[in-house]
């Protein structure tokens, strides 16, 4: 349907303003795309969004934080990989990727 294809869309210009942030050598860029990526999410389970982030959208946030360079982004990464594998642990959602390892 019309509807479903254009929060299929939302996803996909998710991840092209998501890449957009971790490419940017802007401050706080990491931090912001964080909190969309989290903010989508909240949409999602509110049914807002019938699709919630994809993978490419976690690994994207992560590469976000290795690229910042800001003293926490280690850190950072490491809670969204943990945030990952819960999802998949306990709601049976996406595995983290060899991409998600390596970021």
């Amino acid at each position: 349907s019309l509807n479903t294809h254009r929060k299929d869309d939302a996803i996909i210009s998710l991840n092209l303003s998501l890449k957009a942030l971790a490419k940017s050598k802007e401050r706080g860029a990491a931090r912001r795309a964080e909190q969309l990526l989290f903010r989508v999410e909240k949409l999602y389970r509110d049914g807002y969004y019938s699709r919630k982030p994809d993978l490419v959208s976690y690994n994207t946030v992560m590469d976000a934080w290795a690229r910042s360079g800001e003293k926490d982004s280690a850190k950072r990464a490491e809670q969204l990989l943990q945030r990952l594998e819960e999802m998949h642990n306990n709601h049976g959602g996406m595995k983290p990727n060899t991409r998600s390892y390596n970021t």
